[in-house]
């Protein structure tokens, strides 16, 4: 409903919103569920302080969000429009209840009572879905969409502070200056690392949208959507195996090494055939996204002096971002493998080194090539991070390697490709095609040793694979 442009704008405004949030939350929701659920009677004295902190960093925020709405309207054609000023002005005004709401869930789980703002964010995302979707028919576009977000913030406040003074205590205000600065000191590394991540994966909206354009964000967006929405395999994964990690780096032995390395397999294994089959789908997966508007869009690229003119749209930009993920993946469960052998500063000069990599990358391709640009710098990205992040494994955790994890699942997913492309020429349906493809993706591991080793015959034997088990190699 919003259309490519519209949908470029709001992409923008949340890119924006997203920097200055982390910003004024400061980390600190963190350290209050830390230590409150070491000591529950601190619980009102930190909520307190930190509701204070978060209220002194947001206003001091405001005016330089304020600077980047100018500098960002100085310019000329590709300036921001008065209604991404707008919605940017509500955002930031709802942007306040929000930190105080996410105060009071990390009191809830401090006191291990998750089960209250997880329900109450189900219901919150409903309503936001609702509304946002009345708003989006009556034509209020994405002013209206930032205008519900402040409301269901209103209401999401309210409900916690009831439910808290029902459930956990009776909030009193206890002002404590040094307790405050002492918070800011030990918050501040949990915020950089938070906002340099952040700012990793979204800086390229901020550097595309003066360069290139509304529309060539707006295309960019859907791939990015996908991205985001995949990005939960990792993050599921790395949480699940993080504790086990975390108890492996106090102990003698390869251990953490060994289950460092099985995970780096599979995550390889996993995402090599996703990026294959986002890349097969990509322009039916954008008509389900967008429609027709995002596909078939005239671009033009510049290189070396000379322009080359070609139909690009969202299914281009899926189709190159998607290959972020094999490096994407493995950088996931690195970044908290080095955590569990206390590696944390480490991890901040590691971002630093990516985040300026990927600023330069973008101002330099994204003048001549637009969102195509913007992608391959996400994945040159990557590889500014594992690089370094690596350096770190080696000398803390052991030597990696790598040709043996990437090599066997590389030959089968290119198998698998060939597969599908044969398919597809031959006149079947690329559904049908990429579905056969997966299927014959796991005999291709098998031919070509991915699934070797005694490690991956013990995640065999755990999986509920039935007879197909007896498939597995044994060892070696």
């Amino acid at each position: 409903l919003l259309g490519v442009d519209g949908t470029g704008q709001w992409a923008f405004v949340v890119a924006v919103y997203g920097i200055f949030e982390i910003i004024s939350r400061y980390g600190l929701g963190t350290l209050l569920t830390r230590d409150v659920s070491a000591d529950k009677r601190e619980s009102s004295r930190y909520l307190t302080n930190v509701i204070a902190l978060r209220t002194a960093l947001w206003l001091i925020s405001l005016p330089v969000l304020g600077l980047v709405i100018v500098g960002y309207r100085s310019f000329g054609v590709r300036s921001i429009s008065v209604q991404e000023v707008q919605a940017l002005a509500i955002l930031a005004f709802s942007m306040l209840f929000a930190n105080w709401a996410d105060a009071l869930s990390s009191s809830f789980n401090a006191f291990e009572k998750m089960e209250y703002p997880a329900g109450l964010s189900s219901a919150a995302s409903l309503l936001k879905v609702t509304f946002g979707a009345l708003v989006l028919l009556l034509g209020w576009g994405f002013v209206g969409l930032a205008a519900v977000s402040l409301l269901i913030n209103i209401i999401q406040l309210v409900w916690l502070y009831q439910l808290l003074r029902r459930t956990l205590f009776q909030p009193q205000w206890q002002w404590d200056w040094p307790l405050q600065r002492w918070m800011l000191g030990i918050s501040g590394p949990l915020m950089i690392n938070h906002l340099l991540a952040t700012v990793f994966w979204r800086i390229d909206l901020w550097i595309l949208r003066p360069l290139a354009g509304d529309i060539s964000v707006g295309l960019y967006s859907v791939g990015l959507k996908y991205l985001d929405g995949l990005n939960i395999i990792p993050s599921i994964f790395t949480m699940a195996i993080f504790p086990l990690m975390s108890r492996y780096a106090r102990r003698e032995g390869n251990n953490l090494l060994r289950s460092y390395i099985i995970s780096l397999r599979l995550l390889v294994i996993i995402s090599l055939p996703i990026a294959m089959v986002f890349t097969v789908l990509a322009e039916p997966l954008v008509r389900i996204v967008g429609g027709a508007e995002y596909l078939n869009v005239p671009e033009t690229m510049r290189l070396f002096g000379r322009e080359f003119h070609y139909l690009g749209g969202s299914d281009l930009a899926l189709r190159v971002i998607i290959w972020s993920i094999p490096i994407g993946f493995v950088n996931s469960v690195t970044q908290y493998v080095l955590i569990a052998v206390n590696q944390q500063h480490y991890l901040t000069r590691a971002f630093v080194l990516g985040v300026v990599f990927n600023v330069v990358g973008n101002l330099l391709l994204v003048p001549h090539m637009g969102y195509v640009g913007a992608a391959l710098v996400t994945i040159c990205s990557e590889f500014s991070l594992l690089f370094p992040f690596y350096y770190s494994v080696k000398r803390n955790v052991g030597v990696v390697p790598w040709l043996a994890i990437y090599g066997p699942a590389l030959l089968a997913v290119a198998g698998m490709g060939a597969l599908i492309y044969a398919l597809i020429g031959w006149g079947l349906n690329a559904w049908l095609a990429t579905a056969l493809g997966c299927l014959f993706y796991p005999l291709l591991l098998l031919a070509t040793g991915a699934l070797r080793g005694e490690d991956m015959a013990l995640v065999g034997r755990t999986l509920p694979l039935g007879p197909l088990r007896r498939l597995l190699p044994v060892s070696g």
